[in-house]
């Protein structure tokens, strides 16, 4: 159960907090490539 709700929850984290660093560190049209 543990296991099964952390794989829910963790992709939106990971993806708020990879959106955030790629956001810093990518130019703007790469970042929205990727966000896609």
């Amino acid at each position: 159960m543990k296991a099964t709700s952390f794989l829910l929850v963790a992709p939106k984290k990971l993806r708020l907090k990879s959106a955030k660093s790629t956001e810093l560190h990518m130019p703007p049209r790469m970042f929205s490539l990727g966000s896609t």
